[in-house]
């Protein structure tokens, strides 16, 4: 029976607005937050004291980074303390001030706590302060440091500090756009549930300015997160919201952005290019209007890329073609993506991978030229998968190596377990199963931690494959490549779960149940024939044929093998040909 084996899924260059799919460098580290206990100390007297001192401006200074430090502890600092170790604050208390607003919040309700207790304290002393004086008893009055005055001095001092600095932050007039920032940064790292928590306060925000066209994008970057989050009805939910919206103000761009991401969720979350042909076009006529060639660049790019799904492939190639003529123009970037989209056609759908590394060496050095170390680590993953599909694993290898350090060294999780997959793969096919299994742990554990389906689903089938093809056990493989296509159908990817029925297909008939694996290939059979692809079509043809031979049905695999043979010569595939020539003979 034939392979029919396709490639990871991997990050998407990015190509307008927030990135498609993944992300610069690191996660926020979560800091320790003091509580009241840590704030007031176990020495209360010590507390009061050290803060005696506080009189002048660049005390209070100080006693800003002390206290919005994370390992911040007022009963051991002291306004004499060296400078030196004052200084060694400023890190902490600068990357306090990027942390989450929970943060802020809590020390907020920290300093709400501060000034509650400094207040019941200062009743204490001013009743303590009393005895002693009707008892005329001066021995015991409060020293100096404790004398409810300076008491109320520290009070006012340490909660005006730590107020004053909150609200510097809950600025409403910046704290929307602060809101983004954050929401960008997540997004980037692929940390999309964190993303979404800032971009919904981003939303709050701009709902209660008023302000129209902030809310388009406010709704747009809402969307397009959920949008990775596989979450498509609450993504359409809210990108028809900011379409309602653009309209009644006439904002063309948000119209045109709109459709743009209509169109996105169309074909790579319904997997419905058809439709998303319908929203491309439409932002490719607000595009022109507008005379955003970067943007119709773009829009001509998704069009290319709608038809080479649905095996359009002649026309796949005038959409990149007129994508790649706008980008010439001295548009670096935007050549970079046609060249990335032009060497996937090729290698995927024209099944010319040869062609496809001429596009990404191309797509290498223009990243390599501009720095863009996120897309230099992309063309190391596209060359590997080219020099897989051609058989050369060794250099696959090589190429997919650089894609993991690469990944490792900006921090992308997603491409971190993309890149670990197919080195993984990479050395399955070089027959060394012990290294194979190791980088498919490893990718597994990751996208286990963060959520990654798509991850899960491409480990679980590489799994499937070293159980089949190396331990020569399809009884094991089933169980991982049934595990890889109920990820599939939950994500709707109809080319992975083809893939999966192939497998099942191919593992049932290696175990000699040959109905069994009829039933998976009449499955795979019915998803090839929707998406048109020629290639896999064929193979789909070649497999039925084979089962029905099995079965002892000539007639049945007769037909099958006819229908395979046409399509090899449709597409040129002579080697097929021979090989089905030879299989007809034989009946």
């Amino acid at each position: 029976m034939a392979d029919n084996e396709p490639q990871e899924t991997d990050a998407r260059v990015p190509d307008s607005g927030i990135p498609e799919d993944s992300e610069p460098h690191h996660s926020t580290p979560k800091l320790h937050t003091p509580d009241i206990t840590e704030l007031e100390g176990s020495r209360p007297e010590q507390t009061k004291a050290s803060f005696t001192d506080l009189l002048k401006p660049s005390d209070w200074l100080k006693a800003v980074l002390v206290v919005t430090s994370p390992e911040a502890r007022i009963p051991a600092w002291n306004s004499r303390a060296p400078t030196r170790e004052l200084e060694m604050l400023t890190p902490a208390r600068d990357s306090w001030v990027t942390e989450r607003e929970k943060q802020v919040h809590r020390r907020r309700q920290n300093a709400t706590k501060v000034v509650r207790d400094r207040a019941s304290t200062l009743e204490r002393e001013q009743r303590d302060l009393k005895k002693p004086k009707e008892s005329g008893d001066k021995t015991k009055q409060t020293p100096l440091s404790n004398r409810p005055t300076v008491s109320l001095m520290i009070c006012v001092l340490i909660s005006f500090l730590l107020l004053a600095l909150v609200w510097q932050f809950m600025d409403r007039n910046g704290e929307g756009q602060d809101y983004h920032k954050l929401g960008l940064s997540h997004y980037e790292t692929g940390e999309y549930e964190f993303a979404l928590e800032w971009f919904l306060k981003d939303l709050e925000v701009q709902q209660a300015k008023g302000h129209k066209a902030n809310l388009v994008t406010a709704h747009i970057d809402v969307a397009k997160t959920y949008r990775l989050l596989d979450k498509t009805d609450l993504a359409t939910s809210h990108l028809n919201t900011a379409l309602q919206m653009a309209q009644q103000t006439d904002d063309q761009h948000g119209q045109m952005e709109v459709y743009f991401c209509l169109g996105d969720l169309q074909r790579e979350q319904l997997h419905d290019p058809r439709t998303s042909i319908q929203y491309y076009k439409q932002a490719l006529t607000l595009a022109r209007q507008l005379g955003d060639r970067h943007e119709e660049g773009l829009t001509y790019n998704r069009l290319g890329m709608a038809h080479d799904e649905m095996g359009e492939y002649q026309e796949a190639l005038e959409w990149h073609q007129k994508a790649l003529k706008i980008h010439q123009t001295g548009d670096q970037h935007g050549q970079m993506r046609v060249c990335f989209w032009m060497g996937d056609l090729q290698k995927d759908q024209l099944h010319s991978p040869s062609t496809s590394i001429q596009y990404y060496d191309q797509y290498l050095a223009l990243a390599r030229q501009l720095g863009d170390r996120r897309e230099e680590g992309l063309a190391y993953n596209r060359l590997g998968l080219a020099h897989s599909d051609m058989g050369e694993y060794e250099a696959a290898l090589e190429w997919d190596k650089m894609y993991l350090k690469i990944s490792e060294e900006i921090g992308e999780k997603k491409n971190q377990i993309a890149a670990h997959t197919q080195v993984g793969n990479a050395f399955r096919l070089l027959g060394k199963v012990d290294q194979a299994t190791s980088h498919f742990n490893t990718a597994l554990r990751m996208a286990q931690q963060v959520g990654d389906q798509h991850g899960r689903m491409d480990v679980y089938f590489y799994m499937g494959e070293i159980q089949r093809d190396k331990f020569n056990s399809p009884r094991t493989s089933i169980q991982y490549y049934e595990q890889s296509l109920a990820l599939a159908r939950q994500l709707r990817d109809k080319h992975w779960e083809g893939a999966a029925y192939n497998r099942l297909g191919r593992a049932h008939y290696e175990m000699g149940e040959y109905e069994a694996a009829l039933e998976w290939l009449k499955k795979e059979l019915m998803i090839r024939l929707e998406s048109g692809d020629k290639a896999y079509l064929l193979t789909a043809h070649e497999n039925m044929a084979g089962s029905y031979k099995a079965l002892g049905k000539p007639d049945q695999a007769r037909s099958h093998y006819q229908s395979a043979m046409t399509l090899a010569m449709e597409t040129g595939n002579k080697e097929k040909q021979d090989v089905i020539a030879k299989e007809l003979a034989s009946l």
